[in-house]
């Protein structure tokens, strides 16, 4: 019998996800925001890093 593996997502690039083997997936389920927008979008990811500046 074949043992499961579970999928460890390590970061997400545009609209793909990566696990830690390096494998990409469509994400497909994530939801809106990331439909739209994607994962790690600079200008997102700017925007946050400057309001965090701010806060923390």
């Amino acid at each position: 019998m074949a043992r499961y593996q579970p999928w460890i997502i390590e970061r997400g690039e545009g609209f793909e996800l990566i696990d830690v083997r390096g494998r990409r997936f469509l994400d497909a389920e994530s939801g809106l925001w990331c439909n739209v927008h994607g994962h790690r979008h600079p200008r997102i990811d700017r925007a946050i890093r400057d309001q965090l500046d701010r806060i923390s």
